[in-house]
């Protein structure tokens, strides 16, 4: 599903859920463009530095 949502927007989707004050990065569908942004399953980051 995240892979068809990319293919059809053009840009990276990802999967994450919010424990707490962080986000957890379930999955990640990277963009095709040149300038692109690398995320792996398992990052997590918090809550106020995502985008998500």
């Amino acid at each position: 599903m995240l892979a068809s949502i990319r293919d059809e927007c053009g840009d990276a989707t990802i999967l994450a859920v919010p424990p707490k004050d962080t986000m957890v990065y379930l999955a990640f569908f990277p963009t095709r463009h040149v300038a692109a942004v690398s995320e792996q399953s398992g990052t997590i980051r918090p809550m106020h530095c995502s985008g998500l």
